[in-house]
């Protein structure tokens, strides 16, 4: 088995609700511990790679750490689910990922499924997807779908914008491949909004956009 470390937090009042993110039903203590468990089953914090008004993988990209707004191990102003990088390596999404390791068309159901509204898993329902680069054994990209369903319905439902994610697919690249999990959020709607306390509140790739990593010899599209 994996040994992980304990994590600890320390909360005020536990009754205090998230007035600042009025839309989210949970109080400060439930996101708190609900983040320290992500921590305790082994994962570090959703970040994101601000690439600002450049192309990403430029060398002046930044890590922003909490930056993923979609995950409840980052900033979740926008869904409080785990994403699929982090669900894989917890093991929840057992045979329901596609290991993509050749060119071809692959489809995907939303990552999350509501199973207290009766919703049932199948074998075949794959519900995201990991990309394989030539030479690695471990994936340089997961492809998830969100909906506004179970606990990120209130984020991705709270407004036209953030609602747009539902189109298209978010992409998590996962850095320096560390033995911790620590994937990043990739921005594919750079410059949209204009305003970049805005930036990272549409992300997804959607509408015939392309991803391409050269590098990798990767391209991605919806």
């Amino acid at each position: 088995g994996v040994a992980h470390p304990i994590a600890f937090i320390s909360v005020g009042p536990v009754n205090t609700e998230l007035d600042y993110f009025p839309y989210l039903s949970w109080t400060y203590f439930e996101s708190y511990v609900a983040h320290e468990l992500g921590h305790t089953l082994g994962v570090r914090h959703a970040t994101s790679w601000d690439c600002g008004r450049r192309i990403i993988y430029a060398t002046s990209c930044t890590r922003r750490e909490y930056g993923n707004y979609f995950d409840v191990m980052g900033a979740f102003f926008n869904g409080l689910h785990f994403n699929a990088a982090f669900k894989d390596a917890f093991g929840w999404l057992n045979r329901n990922i596609i290991q993509i390791t050749a060119s071809g068309t692959y489809t995907i159901k939303p990552l999350v499924v509501p199973l207290a509204e009766g919703a049932t898993i199948l074998p075949t329902d794959m519900r995201a997807a990991k990309i394989y680069s030539q030479g690695f054994s471990s994936p340089s990209f997961y492809l998830e779908y969100r909906r506004a369903l179970g606990f990120d319905a209130p984020g991705l439902s709270r407004d036209s914008q953030v609602a747009r994610n539902q189109r298209g697919l978010m992409i998590n690249w996962t850095g320096d491949r560390s033995d911790i999990p620590a994937p990043r959020l990739l921005d594919m709607k750079q410059n949209y909004p204009a305003a970049p306390s805005d930036d990272w509140s549409i992300v997804a790739l959607s509408g015939g956009q392309i991803f391409s990593d050269a590098g990798l010899g990767i391209k991605i599209g919806p």
